[in-house]
């Protein structure tokens, strides 16, 4: 038997005691309609996809249906939203761009990796760097200075979320003309 985290009270002084439960065996079912451990286990790491698991009656999440009514305010909507999404891989192909073609290729032949290369290096294979700063600087010192010279964001690192900042030597340094 093991302590669960229900609690029942003692009436006579107030005293709360954990209620003791049996612990589950690994084969026995865990889910209501008797699904077997593995595949509760197997519900539990997978997305539901249309068809499911089999032997499972039920899909592990709940189905999302759109209620979008797609009329000319929506299309008006879209087509702004579109354009505003083009306007910002403006911005982001500028911040990419690190100090620009000439000190990029001087940075590469003294055998160096990109901050953003290096970033990809370093995090789990299979995650995505969540960058926070790419337009800093932006319409700031002549623009001249993508992404305040430096490469900031989130990344996933052995398993961990990890806050990862590296130095755009493409920028600074004299590298930009």
């Amino acid at each position: 038997m093991e302590a669960s985290g229900e609690q029942e009270e003692d009436d006579a002084d107030g005293f709360v005691a954990p209620v003791k439960r049996e612990k589950r065996k690994k084969d026995q079912p865990i889910a209501p309609g008797g699904v077997p451990g593995a595949l509760q286990t197997q519900l539990a790491n997978s997305w539901y996809t249309e068809g499911g698991l089999p032997g499972v009656p039920e899909p592990s999440a709940p189905t999302i249906r759109s209620r979008i009514k797609i009329d000319d305010t929506f299309r008006m909507r879209q087509a702004h939203n579109t354009k505003l999404i083009e306007v910002l891989a403006k911005f982001m192909s500028w911040a990419y761009a690190a100090g620009g073609d000439k000190a990029v290729e001087i940075h590469r032949s003294h055998g160096k990796m990109l901050p953003r290369e290096r970033i990809n290096m370093i995090i789990d294979a299979g995650t995505e760097f969540m960058e926070i700063n790419a337009l800093a600087a932006w319409e700031r010192y002549n623009n001249e200075v993508p992404g305040g010279g430096i490469v900031a964001g989130i990344g996933v690192i052995h398993g961990r979320e990890c806050m990862l900042i590296a130095n755009d030597a493409t920028v600074k340094g004299n590298a930009i003309s």
